[in-house]
């Protein structure tokens, strides 16, 4: 059985590795609280990427419904002016006819 003056002599052998190696376990506590703090960065920089790509996805979504909608008011406004012109071609035609008439009853 050991001593009390041997476990003392023993702890003083291997106090400074102790030492040595809580210090390096200290070293290694740093680096990886570096390391936390730089994941903990790039979480950041996803985190705004994500909105981003969210608020761009918004915005192509509402060009995508409003690029729908100018191209139902295009369809609208040519039927439109193809009735436009389809009467004012009518028109022409009445007005060409009466020009006939009013020369027919003039002579």
């Amino acid at each position: 059985m050991l001593t009390r003056e041997d476990l003392l002599a023993i702890e003083g052998v291997l106090a400074p590795r102790f030492d040595t190696i809580d210090k390096k376990f200290d070293e290694v506590t740093q680096r990886l609280d570096a390391h936390d703090k730089r994941f903990n960065d790039i979480d950041k920089r996803f985190e705004s990427l994500e909105f981003r790509v969210e608020h761009l996805e918004s915005d192509m979504s509402a060009l995508k419904y409003g690029q729908l909608d100018l191209r139902r008011a295009i369809k609208e406004n040519y039927k439109k002016i193809e009735e436009t012109y389809d009467l004012a071609l009518e028109n022409f035609g009445q007005i060409e006819e009466s020009k006939t008439r009013l020369n027919l009853l003039e002579r």
